[in-house]
Order: C-alpha cells, then sequence, then structure tokens
C-alpha cells in the first residue's frame, strides 16, 4: 500500500520519544518515596496533562490544498480539526479523541518528571535546611 500523508505518522514518535523517556526518568524518581506522595505527584501530572491538553486547543494550523483548506487545533497532536471545501461549501469537523489523550499523555509525562523531581529533591535535602 502506498502511503498517501506519510509526515502524518512522524508526531506520534516525536511524542512517544518524549513521553517514554520521561515516564522512565519519573519512575526511577519516585521509587523511593511513600505511596501516598507517590500518589499525589502522580494524580497532579494527570490532571495537569489533561488541563494543558485542552489548553493545547488555542495553538491552531490551517493549509489550503486544491479542494479546500483543513484547519487543526492543539500541539503537539490534533485535538480539533475542520475541513471546509472551497467547491462545495461542505464541512466536516469533530474532536479527535486520540489526539486529546496523546496530548494529555505528552503534557503529564512533563508534568510527573518536574513534579517527581521535586518531590525527590524536598526527600534529598537535610531536615536542618527546610523551613
Amino acid at each position: 500500500m502506498i502511503e498517501i500523508a506519510p509526515h502524518y505518522h512522524q508526531a506520534i514518535a516525536r511524542v512517544a520519544a518524549v513521553i517514554v523517556p520521561a515516564i522512565i526518568v519519573a519512575l526511577l524518581l519516585l521509587q523511593r518515596l511513600e505511596a501516598p506522595r507517590r500518589r499525589r505527584v502522580l494524580i497532579r501530572a494527570v490532571v495537569i496533562g489533561a488541563l494543558c491538553a485542552a489548553g493545547s486547543v488555542v495553538v491552531y494550523t490551517s493549509r489550503g490544498s486544491g479542494t479546500g483548506t483543513q484547519t487543526a487545533w492543539g500541539w503537539p497532536r490534533v485535538v480539533f480539526s475542520l475541513w471546509q471545501s472551497w467547491e462545495t461549501g461542505e464541512r466536516s469537523h469533530g474532536i479527535r479523541w486520540q489526539g486529546l489523550i496523546e496530548n494529555t499523555a505528552f503534557y503529564g509525562a512533563l508534568a510527573l518528571v518536574l513534579g517527581a523531581s521535586r518531590a525527590r529533591r524536598r526527600d534529598v535535602v537535610p531536615a536542618s535546611r527546610r523551613h
């Protein structure tokens, strides 16, 4: 089978290249924390990831082709898309749930690394230096 638009598949590879190492680093940082603190860091990362994924909708791209305009919202993956035909006026639009999940994973993994490093740093700082 001939792939019509192979450049669309590269974005998932870039997203995975960030998510997988980030989760590995975060798990290494979290392994020595107590379960309640670890759970709080994980929950916060998921919430931050979902909020950032929803907020990524403000980033949009638009491109034209021979028959219409494709507009997409969301970064690094498309969360909502709209196709408007120049010839017939036909419209096709909708939420792309896979993109929303991928963006949540992307931003959540970054938030997880930051939260884990922050929690870990608090454990490493001697008690005499804490305020």
